[in-house]
């Protein structure tokens, strides 16, 4: 993989960041949620009635159950809800918490982009580049348009609705960059900005050595590879903040041996990503920190700037609240 597709200059990233196309918006997002599962429904309604979407964007579709999704199925799934999509629907929400999978790769992935079949026959293997990413204007989807999952949990749904509704831009707002000290988890350290850079003057870019996130005060961004939940609760997450984990199983929601990435939403955050089978720490695989950081501040929603700031994403899950774009009214 060529340096000049991942290690991206700092400078030419933010200054991209000031070219902003127009954000997804309520009226172009659909809130697919489970035929026959009152709390999937119950989530949909719960985030929409939150948001502002209108409950003509709201679509039933029939999703087998099950934590995850056999290859197989997917195909009927993707033609279901192409056909039941709303006019000029851009964006997807998948209320629902399982399935998070399709095979080895995410379900947000998976309904995006297709089965990557290739991914599944070596995990750790390298993956395919996305077409979304470092996308300068709107996503521009193929058979279905970019997607993130949200919850079937409704409680969870209409708090990440609100806490999205409430985000601004402070100026007081800081990314932190934490190196671990683990080699592994540390691998998109060499991604990490200059410690004390500012990013066009939004946010302090801080770096935080080893696991604490104590420190982590007003994170509108957090990039770590800590699994510590306990940690995790201890940041001050400012609403909007994007904050994720580079480890093996993030993405697995359910029964996982890591934490998963809804610890992050219990903690504040609005939106967070994470790998739902063994990615092998490929940086490949997990938000590339200067593109999301680039993306969000030029105005993105959370949707648009995590789909940017991945390379290779059939593995990785994309969770919370889509329509988050603190720093929108700025462009």
């Amino acid at each position: 993989m060529p340096d000049a597709r991942t290690c991206l200059a700092l400078a030419a990233l933010f200054l991209a960041a000031l070219a902003h196309g127009a954000p997804q918006g309520e009226r172009t997002l659909a809130v697919l949620y489970r035929m026959a599962d009152p709390a999937s429904e119950a989530a949909a309604r719960a985030y929409a009635e939150a948001r502002g979407v209108p409950t003509s964007q709201l679509v039933a579709v029939r999703v087998p159950k099950g934590a995850v999704l056999a290859p197989a199925a997917l195909p009927a799934l993707r033609r279901e809800i192409a056909s039941k999509l709303p006019a000029g629907t851009r964006a997807l929400a998948l209320a629902w918490t399982e399935p998070y999978a399709v095979g080895c790769n995410s379900v947000t992935s998976a309904l995006t982009l297709g089965f990557d079949a290739r991914q599944c026959t070596d995990t750790c293997a390298a993956g395919r580049d996305s077409p979304f990413f470092n996308e300068g204007g709107p996503l521009k989807g193929g058979v279905l348009p970019p997607s993130m999952l949200l919850t079937d949990d409704a409680a969870l749904a209409g708090v990440l609705a609100r806490r999205g509704r409430t985000a601004h831009a402070p100026p007081d707002a800081a990314a932190y960059f934490v190196v671990s000290g683990d080699a592994a988890r540390d691998s998109r350290a060499r991604f990490f900005p200059p410690e004390g850079a500012h990013a066009t003057g939004a946010v302090r870019l801080v770096t935080l050595k080893g696991r604490a996130l104590a420190p982590a005060r007003r994170a509108m961004f957090v990039f770590t590879g800590d699994t510590d939940a306990n940690e995790v609760a201890r940041a001050s997450l400012l609403p909007g903040a994007l904050a994720d984990h580079l480890t093996s199983f993030g993405g697995v929601l359910s029964h996982g041996p890591q934490m998963s990435v809804l610890s992050w939403l219990a903690a504040g955050a609005s939106a967070s990503y994470g790998t739902v089978s063994e990615p092998c720490n490929w940086p490949q695989k997990f938000p590339h920190p200067q593109v999301l950081v680039a993306r969000y501040l030029a105005g993105d929603t959370a949707l648009e700037a995590y789909w940017k700031s991945v390379l290779w994403p059939a593995q990785g899950l994309i969770i919370g609240d889509p329509l988050a774009a603190p720093y929108a009214a700025r462009h």
